[in-house]
């Protein structure tokens, strides 16, 4: 029989509907994210919601983080994870999954498995989003993008932007 990892193992990875690993919503800095991360390959101002004011940091195709605000003082609201492994400055890679161990790349019939109660929300066609948490108003967001019947991203972010 093989090596059991420890939960423990897995925290630094985890992904819940208030954080991407080391990146807290309403916590995490520019500054701290690119300690972590290095410089993003691309940086972009927007506005989304109700005219709120974002930052658009992106790491290659493999993680997209978004900051309140366009000042120095921006604080992550939103992350979405593209790719299985991310890279780290240090120079190692982050595994990222869910609670109940949904990565990028896993199956919809794995989706389904971990999370049964799990329902499309929305989505382009052939796209869609599955709310992993029960839906409330006002609660923060975790969610899988599926494609193809494939995890495509992991997201955490806001109920909303107003």
């Amino acid at each position: 029989m093989g090596a059991v990892t420890p939960a423990a193992a897995h925290e630094a990875d985890r992904m819940t509907a208030h954080r991407a690993g080391p990146i807290r919503n309403g916590e995490t800095t520019v500054a701290e994210a690119k300690d972590r991360f290095g410089e993003p390959t691309r940086v972009k101002k927007t506005k989304i919601g109700c005219e709120v004011k974002i930052t658009k940091l992106f790491w290659g195709k493999r993680l997209k983080v978004y900051f309140a605000g366009w000042g120095s003082n921006r604080k992550a609201t939103e992350t979405w994870i593209r790719r299985r492994n991310v890279a780290t400055a240090a120079g190692g890679e982050m595994t990222f999954h869910t609670r109940r161990m949904l990565r990028v790349g896993d199956s919809l019939k794995r989706l389904k498995a971990k999370y049964p109660k799990a329902e499309p929300t929305h989505g382009p066609k052939g796209w869609k989003h599955w709310d992993l948490r029960l839906p409330k108003t006002g609660v923060a967001r975790l969610e899988a993008i599926v494609h193809d019947g494939r995890v495509t991203a992991l997201l955490n972010a806001p109920y909303e932007y107003c």
